[in-house]
């Protein structure tokens, strides 16, 4: 199968998402995430599960892009955290974040992994949705051109290819463009084209000159000729790129599950950073690309500069969600420690749990 034909099997997330459900009050909702006094954790004091068999708890988990952002969670699966930790996962696939979300909202889903602008969209319409960990903290697209350009100067009056307005495609060429001293949209055009598909055929006939792309397309991309101009990471931007998202009424009702999966995701984040081969074999069969280069590529990527260590989420990447969403009029007075909640994440820091799972 050609390279532009398997990007089709990774789709960009849709960041848009309608959730109506009534939100319960959020305690001490003006006291940063933070900072709260986490709750007295039952985690096990190692970067080991439990000696003794933990009562199952079944999970019904969800992911919302085929991607190296996803890793972790790939791993986690492969290698057993997740049953080691006595959970039970129902792991299911669903291509855009508008439904993954309804599901979430709904009850059908117990948790999900997706970007962060997906969960504030639905926390500011009402749902009680929350991110409790972020794997991917920082912007991950990269600038790709024509193999002629050769420097952001030859921008000007050429068209650039992004999914559609208000993505994160679109976020990023705008963010790139504005850096070069263009005006978006004026100075340099941008073409919604609707898909990956699209967009890497609008690039291979010359209708647009350059596009935006996320690692692993972009990678794909390059092996055909094309030119890397910029990545995204290099913008200094924290960014909430994948997004552990919970009910907070499921956190509440039941937080052994939820610190059950963050010792499990740790465990997956520190096997993916320290386990290169591995980690390449689980991303190659969960992707589903032959170019075993392509994979290894993109785990240097994640692995380098985009994985986010700590898993905190910080008010300064939710910020940068508020600015892709600034278009959004329910987003414009929001205040990023709303949308999220690091007790459980610290819990791990404080006992030494995640330093074990890195090997640190």
């Amino acid at each position: 199968m050609p390279p532009a034909a398997r990007l089709l099997a990774v789709p960009l997330v849709v960041f848009w998402v309608a959730c109506t459900s009534a939100a319960p009050t959020r305690p001490n909702s003006a006291t940063p995430a933070a900072t709260r006094s986490p709750a007295p954790s039952t985690a096990v004091p190692t970067g080991q599960p439990a000696q003794t068999p933990p009562m199952r708890l079944a999970v019904r988990h969800a992911y919302t892009a085929i991607s190296t952002t996803h890793a972790p969670y790939y791993i986690a699966e492969a290698a057993g955290y997740f049953a080691e930790e006595g959970l039970d996962m129902q792991i299911t696939y669903i291509s855009g974040s508008s439904t993954a979300m309804q599901a979430l909202v709904a009850g059908e889903l117990d948790s999900l992994n997706a970007t962060g602008g997906a969960a504030v969209q639905a926390r500011t319409r009402g749902s009680d949705l929350t991110i409790y960990a972020n794997t991917v903290g920082t912007l991950f697209t990269q600038f790709i051109t024509a193999p002629d350009i050769t420097q952001p100067a030859q921008l000007r009056g050429q068209p650039v290819g992004i999914v559609r307005f208000g993505t994160i495609s679109d976020f990023t060429a705008r963010l790139f463009l504005k850096g070069w001293g263009y005006e978006p949209g004026t100075d340099v055009p941008l073409l919604q084209l609707g898909g990956q598909s699209q967009i890497v055929g609008a690039l291979q006939s010359g209708q647009v000159r350059a596009v935006v792309l996320p690692d692993v397309q972009a990678i794909e991309v390059k092996r055909l000729g094309y030119r890397e101009l910029a990545d995204a990471a290099d913008l200094g931007r924290e960014y909430v790129g994948q997004g552990l998202i919970l009910r907070e009424r499921t956190a509440a009702d039941n937080p052994e599950l939820l610190r059950r999966l963050l010792r499990a995701l740790a465990r997956g984040m520190g096997r993916f950073l320290n386990d290169r081969e591995f980690s390449v074999s689980v991303i190659q069969q969960r992707v589903g690309i032959d170019a075993r280069e392509v994979v290894e590529e993109s785990w240097e990527l994640h692995a380098q500069r985009y994985a986010n260590r700590s898993l905190l989420t910080t008010p300064e990447a939710v910020r940068t969600v508020l600015e892709e969403l600034a278009d959004d009029p329910a987003v414009r007075n929001a205040t990023p420690e709303s949308f999220y909640d690091n007790r459980f994440v610290q819990e791990l820091h404080d006992s030494g749990f995640l330093a074990r799972a890195y090997g640190s």
